[in-house]
């Protein structure tokens, strides 16, 4: 079995306008995570619906971006920082969480963890 590589999509306009808002980003990594899910799916645990109820999948595992491609452009200047902020605090709650609870992993993994203040 061959590895496969990660399929990240490239964030344009379209994608950056959409991932300003914290809440789709938070959306779709519940879709990344769990699967896929109806909207009421999203908000509390439910069974598989009826043929009304409408599935939504994260299509990409990741998305990627270049900051060059939107900061000179005065309309994505605003999505671009919430985009930026949204992801940095995330990025800082899951490692906070991550800090708090290394106390309480298995032996065998408590020497795998490593801490540096090197930025390289």
């Amino acid at each position: 079995m061959g590895k496969t590589e990660r399929y990240l999509a490239r964030v344009d306009g379209r994608i950056l306008r959409a991932l300003s808002h914290p809440s789709r980003v938070e959306i779709l990594e519940l879709l990344r995570e769990d699967g896929p899910a109806t909207a009421s799916g999203l908000i509390a645990d439910t069974e598989r619906g009826s043929r009304r109820d409408r599935w939504w999948k994260a299509v990409h595992e990741g998305d990627r971006m270049s900051a060059a491609d939107f900061v000179d452009d005065p309309d994505l200047a605003g999505p671009l920082n919430a985009y930026a902020h949204t992801m940095i605090e995330r990025r800082y709650a899951a490692e906070s969480l991550f800090v708090a609870e290394v106390r309480d992993w298995a032996d065998e993994w408590i020497d795998k963890v490593d801490f540096h203040d090197s930025s390289r």
